[in-house]
């Protein structure tokens, strides 16, 4: 069986057998407990979602026109695929107040409770000062969906995350629910590809370390709210406050970037060794996790175009996945979370990348006009000459 396969076998593999015991009906109050305090009390429960992202990938294609493959295309990818080192599970705390709820009453008290009704989890680059700013490509307009800012899931308190998240055993994650194929993972994407100069600026502002990349959680479950939920927004156990600019609940990263390949003088335009440390929102700590962005993750982008001239600009095999090694099977295994076979070929040896469909997404309008200097140790972008482009991903271990 292909590798690619048993990878989709295994993300299967956790939740599917979950039975979605998640039902419309309120919880009964216990005995002597009338209605109403019941449902003061669900009102009162806590935070009760953590997640944790075992991938982050990062495409610095840019110049790239609306009409394009977005599963196959992004700039940077976040999700968890792992649930050994990644998924969705309920708090500790939502447990202990839960404790003595049926399994079905502890999934619907988080629609009930004013803390974690209508929400989804967010992916978006904010404002390390504001988190409740997001870095938008376009400077005009709201943050846009699938561009500036994306769900990951549907709302947490629909019945196939809610059921499954009540049902799955303490300090079990999930990283795979029913429902639509279109988010039965964790995974969300960003889009700034736009034009090279709002590139560069996501580079430098997130460098610079002015901006995070954040998995929060939005204050509605309206896929454009651009708000993140906090501990502060709520003064009481019936007064929604203001949302906090600082305290969120959610992770961020500090993302640094360096140079991919073998360059040692070009665009920085892959994720650097060492280059992502983790941010708890809520208190403002750092998380001890170990993030692996080795180079053997770093991948160059090939036109199909420059694969198939005669003679051939750049080398890169475009057949089925054949890793020789259970170190090359590590690397397919990262690069295969965030690039379909359905979208890409990948050439291990040489560790380069085309994609299936033919056309000159990645490097936008220079088929004719400019050089790409895939195997040059030094590159400086022109009217004349591209630098290569690079996918690149960091494993949480």
């Amino acid at each position: 069986m292909p590798a690619s396969l048993k990878l989709r076998h295994t993300l299967m593999a956790t939740a599917v057998f979950l039975p979605l015991i998640y039902q419309n009906c309120a919880p009964a109050p216990q005995e002597g407990e009338s209605v109403s305090s019941s449902k003061s009390f669900t009102s009162t429960l806590p935070f009760a979602y953590q997640s944790k992202m075992d991938t982050i990938a990062y495409m610095s294609c840019s110049n790239i026109e609306d009409a394009v493959n977005t599963r196959a295309y992004f700039t940077f990818r976040v999700g968890a695929y792992n649930s050994a080192t990644g998924g969705l599970s309920l708090t500790p705390e939502y447990r202990k107040a839960t404790e003595f709820y049926t399994t079905t009453n502890r999934g619907r008290a988080l629609a009930d409770s004013e803390r974690n009704n209508n929400i989804l989890m967010s992916l978006s680059i904010r404002d390390a000062r504001n988190l409740q700013l997001p870095f938008k490509g376009d400077a005009e307009g709201p943050a846009m969906p699938e561009l500036d800012i994306d769900t990951f899931l549907p709302p947490l308190t629909s019945n196939e995350i809610a059921g499954a998240l009540a049902g799955a055993g303490e300090g079990v994650q999930l990283n795979y629910f029913p429902g639509d194929a279109s988010k039965r993972l964790i995974e969300a994407s960003l889009r700034f590809f736009s034009s090279e100069g709002a590139m560069d600026n996501v580079r430098s502002q997130l460098g610079s370390q002015n901006a995070l990349l954040v998995a929060g959680y939005s204050t509605s479950d309206d896929d454009t709210d651009q708000g993140l939920r906090g501990p502060e927004d709520y003064a009481s156990d019936s007064e929604v406050g203001t949302p906090s600019k600082s305290r969120v609940y959610g992770s961020g990263y500090r993302v640094n970037f360096g140079l991919g390949g073998n360059m040692s003088s070009a665009p920085l335009r892959v994720l650097a060794r060492g280059g992502i440390s983790e941010i708890d929102l809520q208190s403002g700590d750092d998380v001890e996790a170990s993030w692996n962005c080795d180079q053997t993750y770093q991948f160059m982008i090939v036109r199909p175009e420059d694969k198939s001239a005669s003679p051939a600009k750049a080398t890169c095999f475009t057949g089925v996945d054949a890793p020789t090694s259970a170190a090359q099977a590590q690397t397919l295994a990262a690069i295969r979370r965030v690039l379909r076979p359905e979208d890409w070929y990948v050439d291990l040896n040489r560790r380069c990348v085309v994609p299936k469909t033919t056309g000159d997404y990645c490097y936008g309008s220079t088929l004719g006009t400019r050089s790409i200097r895939y195997y040059d140790t030094s590159c400086t972008e022109s009217n004349s000459i591209a630098c290569p482009h690079f996918v690149s991903v960091c494993i949480r271990n």
